[in-house]
């Protein structure tokens, strides 16, 4: 706590007076990246956040500086420099244990900061595993619902509608793929494993120009990087789904995350009555998600992620729905300079969706259609100065639609 951290070499002092402080702030227990932390400086008043990966980047004054390093279930920490010139300092913060036996309520000026990022909301996933679940398993979608200026689609149904925009004017994102039907069993589960979501970011206006000007809202979601100390995993059962993950270090610079989960809903639909034509019906799922990350030094890291979900359903004995959701990406993100940082990810996204009538074989089809796209982006930031950070870049995307099929199924 009281040891003083030298930035920079004593013998080259700044000419400007400023400084660079960057580097990652990462969780004591797992050694995982720490997203949406605060630092704020309290000799300049200047202030910065975490971003998706952990890093944070922020402009100090030469001489002696004191850091406040804090946010939501994290122990705060005073962090105390010695500022010569532009350097890099990795900060480890731990977990916050709070006590049952009675609430403390306090506030000081490092909370008075805003985010200069109009319109967003930013939860971590540790705030929504203390919201009340339905059958056992949190809701990545469903604690949407509990933000202002949003609003469900209706019962059963896993759509959200944003300040009056309607449900497919919503952009979501999964390690920056798109989901186009993030949702499960006519809307009950959200289409995320909340075991290895990360966070999640939601754009309710002033939607940034780099997720393409959708028109109602950006959900961005983020899954976790895994345990880069040791091998963990969890197993959850519910009274519909089951799920699980394993994560862990593959060598020291490598880790992996694998989760997936499953339903086994059809004994529900059995216990509706039988003139409801639903009691024969069945309805299941089951997705997988994955993830690597590798990181070649303090300033290049490589991220690969996957997802894929499957659905079916049929309510009577002649006709059945299907339709799936695949993702996967490829991300390089590196701090090219105190000043500029650069990512550059690429991938491929599919959804399709199909209705199979099988009852008569000399009249059975099978009608689909799907969305395919690949994607290219590259976005730069730079620290202009302490209160100014500038992003820009750019992005290709190829859809590949077929709008529909309508085909005969089977030989006769």
């Amino acid at each position: 706590v009281n040891k003083v951290y030298q930035i920079g070499d004593k013998n080259r002092a700044s000419a400007t007076g400023k400084a660079y402080l960057s580097g990652y702030i990462k969780d004591a227990r797992t050694g995982e990246p720490v997203v949406g932390a605060n630092v704020f400086d309290e000799v300049s008043k200047a202030y910065a956040q975490s971003d998706a990966y952990g890093f944070y980047k922020i402009m100090l004054p030469v001489g002696r500086s004191e850091l406040s390093v804090g946010g939501y279930s994290l122990e705060d920490l005073n962090v105390l420099l010695q500022v010569y010139n532009d350097g890099v300092l990795d900060i480890i913060v731990k977990e916050k244990v709070f006590s049952l036996t009675g609430v403390v309520v306090s506030a000081d000026n490092s909370n008075k900061v805003r985010n200069n990022e109009i319109g967003i909301e930013k939860i971590r996933i540790d705030k929504i595993k203390k919201v009340p679940t339905a059958f056992g398993e949190a809701d990545v979608v469903k604690i949407i619902l509990t933000l202002p200026g949003v609003k469900s689609v209706g019962e059963a149904s896993g759509g959200f509608n944003v300040r009056g925009g309607a449900t497919d004017q919503n952009l979501v994102l999964f390690n920056g793929g798109t989901v186009y039907n993030p949702s499960h069993l006519f809307g009950m589960f959200s289409g995320f494993n909340p075991d290895v979501v990360s966070d999640i970011e939601l754009y309710k206006s002033s939607i940034p120009v780099e997720y393409g000007g959708r028109i109602s809202s950006v959900l961005d979601v983020r899954s976790r990087e895994g345990n880069s100390k040791e091998v963990t995993g969890s197993l959850g059962v519910g009274l519909l789904t089951a799920r699980g993950h394993v994560e862990g270090p593959i060598s020291k610079k490598t880790s992996f995350i694998v989760g997936a989960r499953a339903t086994y809903s059809d004994w529900l639909l059995s216990l509706l009555p039988e003139g409801s034509d639903y009691n024969n019906g069945t309805a299941s799922f089951h997705d997988i998600t994955a993830g690597i990350t590798h990181r070649f030094n303090d300033k290049n890291a490589l991220y690969l992620n996957g997802y894929y979900s499957n659905d079916g359903f049929k309510f009577s004995l002649d006709t059945s729905y299907r339709y799936s959701n695949a993702s996967a990406s490829l991300r390089w993100k590196s701090n090219l300079h105190e000043k500029h940082s650069m990512e550059l990810a690429a991938g491929y996204d599919m959804y399709d969706y199909a209705t199979y009538d099988k009852y008569n074989p000399l009249s059975a089809y099978e009608m689909s259609f799907s969305i395919k796209q690949a994607f290219a982006k590259l976005k730069f930031k730079s620290l202009v100065s302490s209160r100014h950070t500038l992003t820009y870049g750019v992005d290709a995307l190829n859809y590949d639609l077929a709008p529909g099929n309508y085909l005969p199924y089977g030989d006769a």
